[in-house]
C-alpha cells in the first residue's frame, strides 16, 4: 500500500508516492520536500484515514484540511448498512406513492 500525493488544482497532478499508509510515511514525504514548498500549501484534501489529519496538521500547521467527501459518505453509508435495525413489524412505505419498502 501506498500514500498518493496530487495536485488538484489540475497543474501538477500526482506530486508523489509514498511507500505504506502511516502518518510517519506522510509527514517524512512533504519534509523530504523542504520548508518553503510546504510553507505555500494552504489546502490539503485527504482520504478519511485514521492518521493522515494527524500527520498532514504536524506537518503543514497553517494548512487547511478537508475530506474528500465521497469517501466520507461511502464510509457513513457503510457505517449504517452495517448498524443492527430494529424491525417494528410495520412496513414503511414510501411518501412519495412508491411501492413499500419491508424493513
Amino acid at each position: 500500500m501506498e500514500t498518493d500525493f496530487v495536485d488538484l488544482s489540475g497543474v501538477g497532478g500526482l506530486l508523489g508516492q509514498a511507500a505504506g499508509r502511516t502518518g510517519a510515511a506522510v509527514i517524512d514525504w512533504l519534509a523530504a520536500r523542504g520548508a518553503e514548498w510546504t510553507a505555500v500549501v494552504r489546502i490539503v484534501a485527504i482520504y478519511p484515514a485514521v492518521c493522515s489529519p494527524f500527520a498532514v496538521g504536524r506537518a503543514l500547521p497553517y494548512a487547511t484540511i478537508v475530506v474528500d467527501h465521497f469517501r466520507l459518505v461511502a464510509l457513513a453509508n457503510t457505517a449504517v448498512s452495517a448498524s443492527p435495525t430494529m424491525d417494528c413489524g410495520v412496513p414503511f412505505t414510501c411518501p412519495l406513492g412508491r411501492r413499500p419498502v419491508r424493513t
